[in-house]
Order: C-alpha cells, then structure tokens, then sequence
C-alpha cells in the first residue's frame, strides 16, 4: 500500500457575495487513502454506486440553488459525474444511488486509524472497476484556530462546508479491493456559505477519490 499525496490546495475567487474574499479550498493534511501498489493499469469503464447523502441544512441549499431546490442528490450526482469527467480522460461513468442495506461495511486499518470500507456483493463485470461511496455527511463544520489581527495571534473559528464519507474502489472481475479512503473536503467561508462552496465542495470530493489512482494519469 501507498499513502496519497499530503495536500491539495487552491483558491478560487468568490462571486457570489459583494466584497467576499477569497475562498480557500482544501483537505485536510493528512489524507486518509490507501491504493494497492498492483492497481497501475487505467479502467476505461467505472460503475459509482453511492448510498443517499445526508443534507445538514437543505434550506441554504435550496436557497442557493433554486432550481435544484429539495433535489440536493440530483445536483450531487451531476455535479460529481461531471467533476470526475473533466478531471479524468478517456473513462465512461455510469452512477447509481442504491439502498444503504446493499453496501457491507468492512473496517480496515490505515496507519493507525480503523476506517470503515464500502462494499457491494453484485457486481456488473462489464464495467472494470466499481467505486463504492457510502455514508457522505455534507453540512457546516468549524475548528478554533488563532488569527493575525494587526499583528496579534488572537483565538479565532474557522468555518467550512464539509463533506465527509468512506470509498473504496473494486475490481468487477475477482472481486479484488484496489483502494480505499475516507474523504474529508472541507471549503472555508467567511461569513455564509455561497454557490461556489458547494461546487468546490464536490470538486475536492471528486479529487479525493482519484488522488494516487491509475484514474488520474
């Protein structure tokens, strides 16, 4: 096994709010992701199955976009597909949102942390590997920190929108686990939460699950 890269970072400018600064997007330092060292070889053809996701505050969601309004999954399968097609070439997607009682759960050590790995039983083998998503908590978070505040370190709350899940990625024709992680994006907000946190959101997610795999080359 191999741990993934240490850190992702970038920024994008913040249209969305008059006078916003930047919004920093990012994960977290410590990726928790394994992939096996024989997985080299590039699927042409990936099946995503995915449990439903949990919406923290569906209300902001509906707010910011409205015409997604109460359809949170629909936006969230579109919005990943589309991430995963445009940070990836030449592989075909196809997703599924399937009934949590259809994923096994099975825990696995990576370094000293238990992480809880997705699982299906079926299997379509005429796509090369599956990718399981489960368990996806998508909602505010905040973590104290210190700020610079004329050039004082001063207690402060940092604020993100978070998502949070378990993936893992499987070979469709023996079986064979070829990767898995836990995701953490975590998209910084001064303020409120705008529409581009929530796509940020998604992409970090989307470059969480390729990170260290033969999907990125």
């Amino acid at each position: 096994m191999r741990n993934l890269k240490s850190i992702l970072v970038m920024f994008i400018a913040c249209p969305f709010l008059t006078g916003c600064a930047l919004i920093a997007l990012f994960f977290t330092s410590s990726p928790r992701t394994a992939v096996d060292e024989s997985w080299t070889q590039k699927p042409s053809k990936v099946n995503i199955v995915f449990s439903e996701p949990v919406l923290d505050n569906p209300n902001k969601f509906d707010d910011d976009f409205p015409d997604f309004a109460g359809k949170f999954n629909d936006w969230f399968i579109a919005e990943l597909k589309s991430n995963l097609e445009s940070q990836t070439s030449d592989i075909h997607y196809s997703m599924q949102k399937i009934s949590k009682d259809k994923i096994k759960i099975e825990p696995a050590l990576f370094k000293d942390e238990n992480i809880n790995v997705p699982k299906v039983t079926e299997m379509d083998k005429s796509a090369d590997v599956y990718l399981v998503i489960d368990s996806i908590w998508v909602g505010g978070t905040s973590k104290e920190t210190t700020c610079d505040v004329k050039g004082m370190e001063v207690p402060c709350d940092k604020h993100y929108l978070t998502a949070k899940g378990n993936f893992a990625y499987y070979d469709t024709k023996n079986g064979k686990r070829l990767g898995y992680g836990k995701i953490e994006s975590n998209s910084t907000y001064r303020g409120m939460v705008t529409p581009g946190n929530w796509t940020g959101m998604v992409n970090l997610t989307s470059k969480k699950v390729l990170l260290g795999t033969p999907l990125e080359k």
